[in-house]
């Protein structure tokens, strides 16, 4: 278990309005402030928040609060996103982003808005969580600040670096009109989200269990198969390559593509 520092830096109270894109509605939102967490640019070092939804839809932005200091924060990372408390759950979507700090003053905190390129389904009133990856040499200073709150003010989650007594200033943004909200269920069964990176969900139309689920090329191949086990379930397509495929669940028959 990596050791983190924690530091109480520069006290701000501030709710600085965010314009997310496209149909993305405000969901979660923690921006109190009052410190900073030190945060460093070394192998093995992150930082992550848990977060209770709202709504159900597609997850289409998270806001983080960070902090320049008397350099200003430019830099890269990733953003992960799993389901429920911590890094322990279903990786649900992975990208690389960028923090740019260099429009605000030195020692100030900014609002730096990660747009989810290929949004992950999130279901109201389940948990899940964010984490940001530094990249090592990739920008940021060493160590850099993200802005906390302590105590904990936030009932939906927790933080990594404080648990129950403080949390992360964040926001999340969830397209009501993607994910859930997006798909009918016809006749059998509905799968999303559809174009998919490495998780497909099934949902049955029924209470039916045991189902056999196939997928097949563009060329007929049989390239995975399986049991649906539940009303929902989760099946990885992370080994298939790019492409159009085609589940059958039952009678039925659906395209799905591969990213």
């Amino acid at each position: 278990m990596k050791t983190k520092i924690t530091l109480l830096l520069i006290a701000f109270s501030i709710i600085i309005g965010r314009n997310a894109h496209g149909q993305c509605a405000l969901d979660q939102n923690q921006p109190l402030n009052d410190g900073g967490t030190s945060e460093r640019n070394l192998p093995g070092y992150f930082d992550w928040q848990s977060f209770t939804a709202g709504m159900s839809g597609g997850l289409c932005e998270v806001d983080v609060l960070y902090c320049n200091t008397t350099t200003l924060l430019v830099g890269t990372g990733t953003l992960n996103i799993y389901s429920g408390t911590g890094i322990g759950g279903l990786l649900l979507t992975s990208q690389a982003v960028n923090v740019n700090g260099s429009a605000t003053a030195q020692n100030l905190p900014f609002w730096q808005a990660f747009t989810i390129t290929t949004p992950p389904n999130v279901i109201a009133g389940q948990v899940y969580t964010w984490e940001f990856i530094p990249t090592v040499a990739g920008g940021l200073t060493d160590p850099y600040l993200i802005q906390v709150n302590i105590p904990d003010v936030y009932a939906g989650g927790v933080s990594y670096n404080f648990g129950t007594g403080g949390d992360i200033a964040f926001a999340t943004y969830v397209d009501g009109t993607t994910g859930m909200n997006n798909f009918q269920i016809e006749n059998d069964f509905a799968v999303y989200p559809n174009p998919a990176n490495d998780f497909v969900t099934v949902k049955l139309n029924s209470n039916a269990t045991n189902e056999t689920y196939i997928f097949t090329n563009e060329l007929g191949q049989i390239v995975l198969c399986g049991k649906i086990s539940e009303g929902n379930s989760v099946i990885d397509i992370s080994e298939l390559a790019r492409g159009i495929y085609f589940l059958k669940v039952g009678e039925e028959n659906r395209k799905v593509i591969k990213n």
